[in-house]
């Protein structure tokens, strides 16, 4: 059990550092920081909104948009 846990646990890791290197090209410090938040922090939208002092529609805007920024 605890070599599947630590599998596990090693997975993770692995492939935070790869989104977070994939994050990294993100040019736009603002839509970085939206999806670090969302991706590496697992916060949602309105924890999002307070942290950054925005409304929550705002995050999502900025969450679309930066997504569509990794998609091209």
């Amino acid at each position: 059990m605890q070599k599947q846990i630590r599998a596990e646990i090693e997975e993770c890791v692995r492939e935070r550092i790869r989104i977070k290197a994939f994050l990294d090209t993100v040019k736009m410090p603002k839509l970085r920081t939206v999806l670090q938040l969302t991706y590496i922090e697992c916060l949602d939208v309105d924890e999002i909104a307070i942290r950054l002092d925005y409304c929550s529609r705002q995050i999502q805007r900025l969450q679309d948009q930066a997504l569509d920024l990794l998609e091209t």
